[in-house]
């Protein structure tokens, strides 16, 4: 195996000189598909090795809004002598957690005490900063959010191979403990945010710039050359040459100066963040692996775990619910690649971590959050198309108030101290996960026991009819005119309560539906139970439901916080905060029929905490759940009632 280099530029450009024979004959990392079609890292020794590492292992904390240091740095320069103290005994947590590897952006100092790591190229974001100063053609802008890199700009090939030179050949070229090399995170193939066509929007983006930009006038001259104009045809063809002058330029930046190591693709946005199918082709054809971040969804009930699909990819609207594991192996086989998942978590909601931004299924307890990782983490090593997975992440991210997110994604608390079930199950199954890879997958089954049957709203209320006004809550429904490409978000705040009764007409592009809610009101309480329960067709064609939920008009100045938090927000993270301000000096309380609490959250009060939308879902055995499992079709004049009873229960309080 070829030792590693200490003198810098000099040896490393040595090393890429010397050693041209392929990197499995030289002692690096690589992979390979067994006779079971089981892929699977190899380790520069020639050992199948299962990867399970940890994102963003850093000793600097999260960067925060108002410039100071974060709560975790500080913690760090308070308990540790030195940094080396520090890396040592995160080294050791994470062994004996049962990790192997330091997924992307973890600390440098990390390096070299018995861990394979990732590095980060990051191609895209010089483009934007770069366009920012001056040179805008290198970057791609949509409407919020992140620019896309621009391909066709004719710095764009001197671009990638500068930067490919200056973040990769001085600090890892030939180091044996480099498993691979990341191009890029969650680029936004899709284009812009809500736009159903996620396959060719970004050429709708490109039109939308300077007459003078690259990337505008290689589209305008390719539709020129054909009979159907910028037509949708046209537009995925285009697609096509956009990934791959993208995956060919970066990755001959870095076989340039780093041909030994492997290339794990560019982490997608999930199963439906990569635009059309030829994206996913153009990375299988120019990477190693395709590395992709999921948060998906896990029922605990049933045992099963499912995403939105990539049936969209070649076609406009939304993708349906697939079953993941089925999903990632068919892909693998089509494109002769494994996968790495780069990025998972699944936060728990409590207090200080309202979980209104980022990824990942919110769930109420610690317990739980536990019990969805072991299923994950099972199901995982049991994929013939996976070959290691990256846990998101190392530490909590802060409070809303000084960060950018506030999920409780963290191995460990921002004072150091693990989440104890959490650990101790990774410490558990992890080390067993390699060996029972071939085992096939674990059978479905209940992750948690039965919530026993709770009392119905009815009961809850001793029958007594509320005579409140709840013109602050919203019904929303997700309709469409069945077979229609395009979901509607519907919505109507609650209005006319007559003896308890709330009728309700949302109109659609279809049609429209009248939902009908009860309130009730437990005089000893003060609480209102607040129930859905039907929703009728009130027009003349068939109508699809896939989602339905409840959410709150907020009183200024908190609505101003909720910009940028889309109505579908809720629709795929089941998470509830139990109290946050509501208004003047007064909280709304809200929790389930069950009385079970979400983790440790308890009444916040203060303001300039972000209020959350409140998801309402039919429930089995009182459970809420993200959405209605498939979508319904409701006829022209029919009723639509929930097979199950469930509820929310509201309640003013003053602070």
């Amino acid at each position: 195996m070829m030792k590693r280099c200490a003198i810098g530029l000099i040896c490393a450009m040595a090393a890429a000189s010397v050693f041209a024979a392929p990197y499995a004959e030289q002692g690096y990392w690589r992979v390979r598909q067994d006779k079971d079609g089981y892929w699977t890292f190899v380790d520069p020794r020639g050992n199948d090795v299962f990867l399970r590492g940890v994102e963003q292992v850093v000793w600097r904390g999260h960067s925060t809004r108002d410039g100071k240091k974060p709560p975790y740095r500080l913690w760090n320069e308070t308990h540790y002598a030195t940094k080396a103290e520090w890396a040592d005994e995160t080294i050791g947590r994470l062994k004996r957690w049962g990790f192997n590897t330091l997924g992307s952006w973890s600390d440098p100092s990390l390096r070299g005490r018995g861990m394979g790591y990732f590095v980060h190229v990051g191609f895209a974001m010089p483009c934007f900063t770069d366009g920012e100063k001056g040179d805008g053609d290198l970057m791609i802008k949509r409407k919020g959010g992140r620019y896309f890199p621009n391909v066709f700009s004719p710095g764009w090939e001197r671009h990638c191979r500068k930067l490919a030179r200056a973040r990769l050949i001085l600090s890892v070229l030939g180091d044996a403990d480099l498993i691979g090399i990341y191009l890029d995170g969650e680029l936004p193939w899709w284009g812009e945010n809500g736009n159903p066509d996620r396959a060719v929007n970004l050429c709708d983006v490109i039109m939308r710039q300077g007459e003078n930009h690259s990337a505008r006038k290689a589209l305008e001259e390719f539709a020129a050359k054909r009979p159907d104009g910028l037509s949708r045809a046209a537009k995925l063809d285009f697609m096509k040459i956009i990934a791959e002058r993208y995956y060919k330029t970066t990755t001959d930046a870095v076989r340039s100066v780093a041909r030994n190591h492997l290339i794990v693709g560019s982490m997608f946005a999930g199963l439906n963040g990569f635009g059309p199918q030829s994206t996913l082709e153009a990375c299988a054809k120019y990477c190693d692996v395709v590395s992709i971040d999921i948060y998906p969804s896990i029922d605990l009930d049933k045992g099963i775990i499912f995403t939105k699909g990539t049936d969209h990819a070649d076609n406009a609207g939304d993708a349906p619910q697939v079953e993941l594991f089925s999903e990632l192996d068919r892909l693998s086989k089509k494109l002769g690649k494994p996968f790495h998942v780069t990025e998972w978590s699944f936060p728990a909601v409590e207090k200080g971590f309202e979980g209104t931004s980022g990824g990942g299924q919110r769930f109420r307890t610690q317990r739980e959050r536990s019990l969805a990782s072991q299923m994950f983490v099972e199901m995982l090593s049991a994929s013939p198309s996976i070959c290691g997975y990256n846990y998101f992440m190392w530490t909590d991210t802060q409070k809303k108030t000084i960060a950018s997110q506030d999920c409780q994604y963290g191995l460990v608390k921002e004072n150091g101290e693990p989440y104890r079930e959490l650990t101790e199950m990774f410490a558990r199954v992890q080390p067993k996960l390699q060996a029972r890879r071939k085992l096939g997958y674990p059978k479905a089954h209940a992750w948690v026991a039965p919530l026993g049957k709770p009392l119905t709203a009815e009961e809850f209320a001793k029958g007594n009819p509320s005579k409140k006004d709840l013109g602050y809550v919203r019904f929303v429904a997700k309709l469409r005119k069945t077979g229609a490409g395009k979901w509607d978000w519907c919505n109507r705040p609650l209005s006319g309560n007559s003896d308890g009764v709330f009728s309700v007409t949302v109109p659609c592009s279809g049609g429209a539906v009248e939902a009908t809610l009860r309130s009730w009101e437990n005089a000893a309480t003060g609480e209102t139970a607040l129930e859905i329960v039907s929703v009728k067709n009130c027009g003349k064609t068939e109508l699809e439901m896939e989602s339905i939920f409840l959410r709150f008009d907020l009183p200024s100045p908190l609505k101003d916080k909720m910009r940028g938090m889309p109505p579908k927000w809720t629709m795929w993270r089941p998470w509830i905060n139990l109290d946050y301000p509501w208004g003047e000096g007064k909280v709304l309380n809200v929790r389930t029929p069950d009385n079970t609490l979400y983790g440790e959250t308890t009444a916040q009060g203060g303001k300039g905490i972000l209020p959350p939308q409140i998801t309402y879902i039919t429930t089995t055995g009182g459970r809420e759940k993200w959405n209605l499992g498939s979508p319904v079709k409701i006829a022209p004049g029919a009723v639509w009632k929930p097979k199950d009873e469930a509820y929310y229960i509201l309640k003013e309080k003053s602070l």
